[in-house]
């Protein structure tokens, strides 16, 4: 009975450290390269990461319900590219440098279409922009129900 107890008491303060941490969007240390991750796709398959580069491309879409959602390319100095898929319309845009956090697969299909080296974030910091340097965190709660940036 000892025991049962023991075990709800740290599976509660476990999951509500969870949700708080959750909450407020921080992307946890260890940022990893592109170039190591597109080197060795395998180790990190199915993994929560968090990348750092440069937005190379950015298109802004709605899914057939009508959702908005965000994809754009992550590339480093050599050209490394991951893809990045993001719910919700961010305010980024081409050569803004971001730190990206979310579960990573090394292939991603959808239909008849694969796709390589593809991350769904969670959270998007953007680190600089047009030459400025700038911390905000963009999530899923930064958006409104219509779809628009809140930021």
């Amino acid at each position: 009975m000892i025991l049962r107890s023991l075990f709800v008491i740290v599976s509660v303060v476990a999951l509500s450290w969870g949700a708080a941490n959750a909450q407020t969007g921080e992307i946890p240390d260890p940022v990893l390269s592109i170039k190591g991750v597109v080197k060795s796709p395998k180790a990190f398959d199915g993994r929560k990461i968090a990348l750092e580069g440069k937005v190379d491309k950015v298109r802004f879409t709605e899914s057939r319900k009508g959702k908005p959602y965000t994809l754009f390319r992550l590339t480093d100095p050599g050209k490394n590219r991951v893809r990045v898929y993001a719910k919700g319309h961010l305010s980024i845009k081409k050569g803004d440098f971001l730190k990206v956090y979310g579960r990573f697969k090394k292939e991603k299909r959808y239909f008849l279409f694969k796709f390589k080296n593809v991350l769904k974030a969670k959270a998007v910091q953007i680190i600089s922009r047009s030459g400025r340097y700038r911390t905000e965190l963009l999530s899923p709660a930064a958006v409104s129900p219509s779809g628009r940036n809140l930021l």
